[in-house]
């Protein structure tokens, strides 16, 4: 049902499309700051702004530097209906509590909502959407384009909805609530005027949450941002860090904070206790009250969102201890990690096996990807530097108590720690341009990731053989174009053979015509040569591919071995993982 909207409304969305665009155009001939007071009714006793109602956008490059403009990138103007700037409406009209601050549009110092507050964490797209309008290198002309931006706020729909089933986005909602959510998934892509086989390898989507908690149909798209959590294979996922708005964590900010200062506390833990390693963590700190002299401080989040401190005074609780544990969430992904990060706080991990032979830890549970994978830009940012790594929950109190005594090693862990926080925090306001900061890393990982599309044709992680399955099997592949693939890669003659098989696999074969249709068949070329260079890719090791032939065609694995090794020399030279 559609809503009215109060005349307020509608003059503060009008003032807010308006501000949007006039900023977007000065952008590169003057510096253009455009600001909304709130009325005296709308301020809190201390001042702070209640609703800010007009997104403020300011686009003053910084005195270190406009950002790196060298990828040429074509932002959609999506219809109005899938637009930030009718979320954002949205927003304004749920009739949940909200917190003084605005959905991640400006610096704001926050008063504590539990809902709202705990999901903003997942609205990063909303400051992305910002970043790209404004970026110099923008062209108009999607010919020029380098990279396509879709500013479609995904994660911050799936999360609007968030009385009944917050992951709005996920398998665990109700199917009416994911309906809803799919089909403007849908009506959303079918807008974008440039999105085809041949672009969508250069199309951006913003999944600022967990990779878990999207719709199938961006997850499964090519390249994309996202909090990390789960891979999926064949996808590229820029796992980025969330957002933060308050006014101590811009950029410049971060440039005055003493990182290697003395600290009064040497153990902050501030988390619900829902796990049994969080609870047996809890109850060492509470026989542990003090380590090399300083306080250990444990604070239980009751009902996994309401704070027994205020969200400022645990701010100040994080700036000022040593060392913060971070032990097993929901997710891989956990905003307590950050926001000690950035602190100066030394994060505290527990340590386990990865996934797929991974020689990186996973800092979540065993099994599962490794922090590499998990964890923002590690290609420029050192993790091992600053946080510290635990076996177990018993060698908290030994291992940090031997830290606080060696002087040299944790002021060298601090500093490494100071050179990587501004990759892990948006300037936004004044500072949206700033160089440095995780949007400039974002562009370093588009850059490289462009920049290999010519190299290879399936960016992603490992196990390419289950997507290589995914991709033989894909709608946009006609039972045709798979019965040749399999002949052209696998040697296959009996192509009548081969296409009863897949018809009795697969019933939708049934809708195409046979492979007798040569013009069906010369329509599907380039996606069976997409599968098989995916077979074929060198970040694919010699095991999997064998295990795909196995898997998918019952090969003998030892002779597809040995022609796998015939046929791709290299495979001679590739160690294959053990497990």
């Amino acid at each position: 049902k559609m809503r009215k909207a109060t005349g307020h409304h509608l003059v503060a969305f009008a003032i807010t499309t308006t501000l949007l665009f006039a900023a977007t155009i000065l952008l590169h001939t003057q510096v253009a700051t455009t600001t909304t007071q709130p009325q005296n009714d709308e301020l809190l006793a201390d001042g702070i702004p209640r609703h800010p109602a007009v997104p403020v956008v300011t686009v003053t490059p910084p005195s270190g530097g406009p950002i790196r403009p060298k990828l040429k990138i074509y932002v959609y103007d999506l219809p109005h209906i899938h637009s930030l700037e009718y979320y954002l409406q949205e927003v304004e009209w749920q009739p949940e509590p909200r917190s003084n601050c605005d959905w991640n549009m400006n610096v704001c110092r926050e008063i504590w909502e539990p809902q709202y507050s705990s999901i903003r964490q997942a609205g990063g797209d909303a400051i992305l959407i910002q970043k790209f309008r404004t970026y110099p290198n923008r062209v108009r002309n999607p010919q020029d384009a380098d990279l396509f931006v879709v500013p479609y706020p995904h994660s911050s729909i799936c999360r609007l909805y968030n009385r009944v089933c917050w992951q709005s986005c996920s398998m665990y909602c109700p199917k009416e609530r994911s309906n809803r959510i799919g089909n403007d998934v849908r009506r959303m892509l079918g807008s974008l005027d440039y999105l085809n086989e041949t672009t969508v390898e250069r199309h951006l989507f913003l999944l600022t949450s967990d990779t878990m908690n999207h719709k199938e149909e961006l997850r499964n798209m090519p390249l994309y941002v996202s909090l990390g959590g789960a891979n999926y294979p064949g996808s590229t996922n820029i796992v980025i860090p969330p957002p933060n708005t308050e006014p101590d964590y811009q950029p410049s900010s971060l440039e005055k904070f003493d990182w290697t200062k003395p600290r009064n506390v040497a153990v902050f833990f501030m988390a619900s206790d829902s796990s049994p390693l969080r609870q047996e963590a809890f109850a060492i700190m509470e026989k542990t009250p003090t380590i090399g002299g300083l306080p250990v401080e444990g604070h239980k989040i009751v009902g996994r969102r309401n704070f027994t401190i205020s969200a400022q005074d645990a701010w100040k609780k994080y700036r000022d201890s040593y060392f913060c544990p971070v032990i097993e969430g929901d997710f891989p992904f956990q905003k307590r990690f950050f926001d000690a990060a950035v602190s100066g706080c030394l994060p505290v991990v527990l340590a386990f096996p990865a996934s797929d032979c991974n020689p990186h830890k996973s800092w979540f549970r065993k099994g599962w990807p490794g922090y590499n994978d998990t964890l923002p830009f590690p290609s420029s940012v050192d993790y091992s530097r600053f946080v510290v790594q635990l076996e177990s929950v018993e060698d908290m109190v030994p291992t940090l108590t031997s830290l606080l005594e060696n002087k040299t090693k944790i002021t060298a862990m601090q500093s490494a720690l100071s050179r990587a926080a501004p990759k892990l925090v948006y300037g936004l306001g004044e500072e949206l341009l700033a160089s440095g900061d995780a949007f400039d890393e974002i562009l370093g990982e588009l850059e490289r990731y462009i920049s290999q599309l010519d190299k290879r044709r399936t960016p992603g992680g490992r196990k390419f053989y289950k997507f290589c399955s995914d991709c033989i099997w894909s709608g946009m592949t006609t039972c045709a174009g798979r019965v040749q693939f399999i002949v052209d890669t696998y040697g296959e003659t009996d192509r009548t053979s081969i296409t009863e098989k897949l018809v009795a696999q697969k019933p939708q074969c049934r809708t195409y015509k046979g492979d007798e249709d040569n013009a069906a068949a010369e329509s599907a070329t380039a996606t069976y040569e997409f599968c098989y260079e995916c077979v074929w890719t060198p970040g694919t090791s010699c095991g999997e591919r064998a295990t795909f032939l196995s898997d998918e065609y019952g090969k003998d694995r030892n002779t597809t071995m040995v022609n796998v090794a015939a046929k791709s020399p290299q495979c001679r030279r590739t160690k294959e993982c053990k497990q």
